[in-house]
């Protein structure tokens, strides 16, 4: 009963991040302020790659590395989520949240971790890949179920800044390619 809600869950989390369902989730955000990107913007429109949908990244007030990012659905319905750009060993990471704890139809508030690569007006997006995280997680005492991780934030920064150097951490096909949409 608890996964199958959990998993309801993170298919309102949702959105464009629905097809991520294999990943890991984190109750703690995966990654800490210390660690966020100010030198690379994603502000703007991203359009999926070869799609019609489109999700805009827009700055946050508090943090220049949070963006506020909206997503259309069907209608007139938006989803919003909270995206923060981190980098860690020289791999740049986006941990995905909630917008709020209010204001979504969540039932938990929970967070994914994407490998994030820019190629110019390209960005791509790679999950943690499950089998490798659930071997890693286990040698280093990373409390998790499944794919939910219950372990602190600072606990997964310490466990992230030995894994994420390694290539096999994350999954070889991406998950989601966006290209930036030029500005009017």
């Amino acid at each position: 009963m608890r996964k199958s809600v959990f998993v309801a869950t993170v298919l309102m989390l949702g959105g464009p991040f629905a097809g991520a369902v294999g990943s890991s989730f984190s109750f703690d955000p995966w990654l800490s302020k210390e660690t966020g990107v100010t030198d690379v913007s994603l502000g703007g429109d991203w359009q999926f790659e070869g799609g019609s949908c489109f999700v805009t990244f827009a700055p946050h007030i508090d943090a220049d590395y949070v963006y506020g990012v909206v997503w259309p659905c069907e209608g007139d319905n938006q989803m919003g989520f909270t995206m923060s750009l981190h980098r860690l060993d020289g791999t740049l990471l986006l941990v995905v949240g909630p917008e709020s704890s209010d204001g979504l139809p969540l039932l938990l508030p929970v967070y994914l971790l994407f490998k994030v690569e820019l190629d110019n007006d390209t960005m791509t997006l790679f999950s943690i890949d499950e089998d490798s995280f659930a071997w890693r997680a286990a040698g280093a005492s990373i409390e998790h179920k499944d794919s939910l991780v219950l372990s602190s934030t600072e606990e997964l920064v310490s466990f992230l800044s030995w894994q994420v150097g390694d290539p096999s951490f994350f999954e070889e096909e991406p998950d989601f390619t966006f290209k930036k949409m030029e500005s009017d």
